[in-house]
């Protein structure tokens, strides 16, 4: 004889799989790995938007201006120097460069006493690395002189 199962044996046989299905695409471990490495990559990719702040940008206007101060200066003193040459009737087209002494005196003579004063230039000679650590040297001077300004306030 052959055994027909029955109706309710086989509903529920079926309802215990597709349950089982259920079950087990819930608890995908795949699937809850994927979601959790998405979750991450948005957070990490929205991150600096939210660190992002005005701390940042007040410190690059100030450093924008201290840098303007010093161009300003480097400027007022290419004229002195070069106004002090004319007045001494050399004559001469004065470089930038045969010029750099009398500019970074006026600049700021602590920092050139400071930088320079062991082994001053020679006209002409350009030193990138001395020259560097004297216009650090004066953005640390001006950055001091706005600091008390501000305090004077």
């Amino acid at each position: 004889m052959i055994k027909v199962p029955k109706i309710n044996q086989m509903n529920s046989t079926k309802n215990a799989h597709n349950r089982k299905r259920i079950d087990d695409s819930n608890n995908n471990p795949w699937m809850i790995f994927i979601v959790k490495v998405l979750f991450i990559i948005i957070i990490i990719l929205s991150l600096p938007k939210l660190v992002e702040g005005k701390s940042n940008n007040r410190r690059r206007r100030q450093r924008r201006r201290r840098n303007i101060e010093l161009k300003t200066n480097q400027e007022n003193c290419v004229a002195h120097c070069t106004q002090q040459q004319d007045d001494e009737k050399l004559h001469i087209s004065v470089v930038l460069e045969e010029s750099l002494n009398c500019i970074d005196r006026c600049v700021s003579p602590d920092c050139y006493n400071e930088i320079f004063a062991e082994n001053p230039l020679e006209d002409g000679e350009v030193d990138r690395n001395r020259h560097n650590s004297f216009e650090n040297c004066v953005r640390n001077e001006i950055k001091i002189q706005q600091q008390e300004e501000r305090r004077k306030k």
